[in-house]
C-alpha cells in the first residue's frame, strides 16, 4: 500500500508469471521494485530482485552479494520448480529491488 508522503519515483509494478518464487512470490501477483543503478550493485543486500539479463527478464533471491567475484548468484525459492544460476555481471542490464507485493490472486 501506498505511504503518504512515500516517495514511488522511478518504481515500476511488475507480475510475477512461473511457479520458481513460491511460496513467497505465486503467479499473477504483482510486486512494486525500486530501480538500482549500477553504482549500487557492488553493496546490494540480500532480498528479491527484478534482473533483466541476456534474453532472460526473471524475479530471483540474491542472497550473497558476489559482486566482487564479477558475477550475482540468482536462487529460487522454489527448490522444487527452480534453482540457481550464476549470472556475469558484465551481462546484466537492469535491475530493480523488490518493495512490496501490491496485488496477489486469492487462494
Amino acid at each position: 500500500p501506498y505511504v503518504p508522503g512515500q516517495n514511488l519515483a522511478g518504481q515500476r509494478v511488475f507480475e510475477i508469471d512461473g511457479d520458481s518464487m513460491e511460496p513467497n512470490y505465486c503467479a499473477g501477483m504483482k510486486v512494486r521494485a525500486s530501480p538500482v543503478g549500477r553504482d549500487k550493485w557492488p553493496y546490494l543486500n540480500s532480498g528479491a530482485y527484478v534482473v533483466v539479463y541476456d534474453d532472460f527478464f526473471v524475479i530471483k533471491r540474491i542472497k550473497a552479494n558476489n559482486y566482487a567475484e564479477g558475477y550475482f548468484m540468482l536462487h529460487s525459492d522454489n527448490h522444487e520448480t527452480g534453482g540457481s544460476v550464476a549470472v556475469p555481471v558484465s551481462q546484466i542490464r537492469s535491475m530493480w529491488k523488490v518493495e512490496r507485493i501490491v496485488d496477489g490472486p486469492a487462494r
